[in-house]
């Protein structure tokens, strides 16, 4: 490793001389991470959802009880977003579903 980093010290700046360039736009393309991190940080998986209102995932069953802009999601696609400590949320589009028991 000491070697190729030897190595590395010399090529890099060679390289930069002769391949770099100034960005075109100067202003960062950066933005700020939104505040819930919940949908982001986590596992992503959609499922369809059966005639009696139940999402079923890895040997669970999640009940949807009627919400209140809509009764019933069968057959409709739903995403379970599964956090890293295991908690799993249910969305119908931007909508986070309210679970039953």
């Amino acid at each position: 490793m000491a070697t190729a980093n030897q190595i590395l010290r010399r090529f890099l700046p060679d390289y930069n001389r002769r391949f770099a360039h100034a960005p075109r736009q100067t202003e960062k393309a950066w933005r700020p991470a939104p505040q819930d991190l919940t949908r982001i940080c986590c596992f992503l998986h959609e499922r369809a959802v059966g005639n009696d209102n139940v999402v079923q995932w890895e040997g669970r069953r999640f009940q949807i009880p009627p919400q209140p802009k809509r009764f019933s999601f069968a057959g409709a696609k739903v995403q379970l977003y599964e956090s890293l400590d295991g908690n799993v949320a249910i969305y119908h589009g931007p909508n986070k579903l309210h679970l039953g028991g």
